[in-house]
């Protein structure tokens, strides 16, 4: 501390008062409460996506299984099909990640 002059310990007080660094007890308290709502927020967000996730798996993989049979006895609609069943997986990743980047706000 001894290090630091008095114009930069002033200027330093001056941008904590000017940005709003400082605040009083009671908006410390609501800031908090804030917090809570937005954390609180995200596990409802979390809820609701593990829940549909669940809730749709089993239509999903009967269309999936319906669609690989389809591929495997046709020829260029097959060869599409098989093309989105390749990257299913990595799209199934992007709309977990999207999900979860939802969930996280």
């Amino acid at each position: 501390m001894s290090r630091i002059d008095t114009a930069t310990l002033g200027q330093a007080t001056e941008d904590v008062l000017a940005f709003g660094v400082v605040i009083s007890e009671q908006d410390a308290d609501q800031i908090e409460r804030t917090n809570d709502a937005i954390s609180r927020l995200g596990l409802i967000w979390r809820g609701l996506s593990n829940q549909l996730a669940v809730s749709a798996a089993p239509a999903l993989e009967a269309v999936a299984n319906a669609m690989a049979a389809i591929a495997s006895r046709t020829g260029p609609p097959g060869i599409a099909i098989r093309g989105l069943f390749d990257n299913i997986g990595r799209l199934t990743t992007y709309a977990v990640t999207f999900a979860t980047f939802l969930a996280g706000r």
